[in-house]
């Protein structure tokens, strides 16, 4: 998980956080292929097995409780809330090599990156409602 605008964050309405996060999820597209390429080398002197795996992102805008969770032996710096949970139902749905976002940042990006309409999912585990959900094509 990565997040974007938690601190220091500048646009009141999360278009230019929506835009770093679309462009970080592009760069680590692009950059996975190379990553995989390597593991798949020294894979293959290991083990005759064959791995299948690959890179997917789910992105969603909203606000969400942001700071440090834990006890005083541990703590973490996190996001909570329900925005949160949604990135990660879309998240989920994004197959190998697959951008998804939700509509909320379709409409802070739309001007920037080329979409493309994929779905109205309304089976979203503890979030009720239809959802129009996009992938990510390429940078315009």
């Amino acid at each position: 998980m990565a997040l974007f605008g938690a601190i220091n964050g500048k646009d009141p309405e999360g278009r230019h956080e929506a835009i770093n996060a679309t462009k970080a999820a592009i760069e680590m597209k692009d950059c996975f292929s190379q990553v995989l390429k390597s593991w798949m080398e020294q894979w293959v002197l290991y083990t005759p097995q064959t791995i299948d795996i690959g890179l997917g992102c789910g992105i969603h805008t909203g606000e969400t409780l942001v700071g440090n969770v834990g006890t005083e032996n541990r703590d973490h710096f996190t996001a909570l809330g329900p925005h949160v949970n949604f990135a990660q139902r879309i998240e989920s749905r994004a197959n190998k090599g697959k951008i998804l976002i939700s509509a909320s940042t379709k409409a802070r990006i739309s001007e920037h990156f080329e979409l493309k309409n994929i779905d109205t999912i309304n089976d979203v585990k503890n979030i009720s409602g239809n959802f129009d959900i996009f992938e990510v094509v390429k940078l315009k």
